[in-house]
């Protein structure tokens, strides 16, 4: 627990409760005293990717031991790798891709909605493999460099190094997917850390709120190391400047990587072969700096801060040049590995659609069999229903109700005060009239 508390964001300690964080200890103890392989795990790998209760930005809602409960009799006997390959199968049979709200949802709710994007499919198949013993993580591509959006997946720790899969898009091998040539023409891909102290050869390159940026692009694709050198006008180094790598995705250049200068004035990137800009400004002085560095030619870059104000440019065109397609994992299935896979597949979602008709929604029976405002309760369902789906008229039906039930006395208020107004109103005119 005292880990947990240290690492944990500050906003965990005030949005959820001892219990609730005791949840995730508790198991994690739990798989440390029942399995070996759990036990054997270098301390770091233990702590940061199976106790953890976090993965993203995800609310917490305890889940490992349901997860564990559902999944320990199906990977009975296997080793890690199969093991790890079978929770995917059944993520596949509870959850599939579909878009949907801007925060990442919570892996218990992937489980009971039945789907989630490429994040939230991701968060549900770490914490199932967390649930099993199987340390794992979220890893992503910020922004393509060669077609707009993102995209994320997950690696996990089997045999002494990290292999990855595709959440909820299980294969009969691991290091493929659908995305492992895509990976290969990302110029970052990256994961989180929730601690304070990475493991050794881990590439750190900045942080984002509590959490430890993490560069993974070597695993994925063909890199190599760039420098940034940022200067005044006089061409002395600037220390503590902010470098940002950004690529052009979604009609907007996006950040990848946050470093800051050193004593030197220099920061360096490990990057993929392609485009990248280079923006450079220190807080507290005026202006910016920027380049363009195509890393398959450039291996430095040099900008210079001069204090003045940055003038609006022109138009000009720019060639922004994608890294080309060349996976680093050539790791292909068998042709029975295939068959068995699309079998397997097909079964998942077999499963999960009998499962999603079946699904008797227990939030929204408690909800209408509500004692108060039976009428508008029935009302409301009837519209989310031909609106959306009852999985998330489950997830927000409790604040609906608060919301509408606020809106009501809202509404009372506001027509006893607007008499009020009205009746003042009527007394002003009475008396200037006399």
């Amino acid at each position: 627990m005292k880990y947990l508390y240290v690492t944990a964001p500050y906003s965990d300690l005030v949005n959820y409760t001892f219990e609730e964080i005791q949840d995730f200890a508790s198991h994690g103890l739990f798989l440390y005293n029942t399995l070996d392989r759990v036990k054997e795990l270098p301390e770091e790998m233990f702590l940061n990717y199976i106790l953890d209760h976090r993965v993203n930005e995800e609310e917490v809602l305890p889940c490992r031991s349901f997860f564990w409960n559902e999944l320990k009799d199906r990977i009975e006997g296997k080793n890690a790798k199969d093991a790890a390959i079978e929770v995917n199968y059944w993520c596949a049979e509870e959850a599939t891709y579909h878009s949907g709200d801007d925060r990442t949802l919570p892996a218990l709710t992937v489980y009971r909605r039945g789907y989630g994007r490429c994040g939230e499919e991701s968060v549900f198949l770490v914490n199932a493999l967390r649930s099993v013993g199987i340390p794992a993580r979220q890893v992503y591509v910020p922004r393509w460099s060669h077609c707009d959006d993102n995209h994320a997946w997950v690696e996990l720790w089997c045999d002494g190094k990290w292999y990855f899969t595709g959440a909820c898009e299980p294969l009969m091998i691991l290091n493929k997917g659908w995305f492992t040539n895509a990976s290969s023409r990302a110029m970052m891909v990256h994961s989180r850390l929730f601690d304070l102290f990475p493991a050794e050869g881990e590439d750190v390159i900045g942080k984002e709120g509590a959490a430890v940026m993490l560069n993974q692009t070597t695993r994925y694709a063909r890199v190599k190391t760039v420098s940034v050198k940022v200067t005044d006008k006089e061409g002395a180094a600037v220390k503590g400047a902010q470098v940002q790598f950004l690529v052009l995705n979604m009609g907007e250049y996006f950040p990848i990587a946050k470093a800051e200068t050193d004593e030197d004035g220099t920061v360096s990137l490990v990057t993929g072969l392609g485009s990248v800009r280079v923006l450079a400004f220190l807080p507290g002085m005026e202006g910016f700096a920027q380049a363009d560095l195509d890393t398959r030619a450039q291996d430095e870059i040099s900008l210079i801060l001069t204090g003045e104000t940055v003038e609006a440019e022109d138009w000009r065109a720019v060639d922004v040049i994608a890294p080309v397609d060349t996976p680093v994992n050539p790791d292909m299935p068998t042709p029975e590995q295939k068959a068995e896979g699309t079998r397997r597949l097909n079964e998942a979602n077999k499963i999960r659609k009998e499962k999603k008709e079946n699904w008797v929604n227990p939030e929204m029976t408690a909800f209408l069999a509500g004692e108060d405002e039976k009428e508008l309760r029935q009302a409301m369902v009837d519209v989310l229903r031909r609106k959306t789906t009852q999985t998330v008229f489950a997830m927000y039906w409790k604040s609906i109700w608060n919301m509408a039930s606020s809106m009501q006395k809202n509404l009372k208020r506001s027509l006893v005060l607007g008499n009020v107004a009205k009746r003042n109103e009527w007394r002003r005119s009475l008396h200037s009239r006399r």
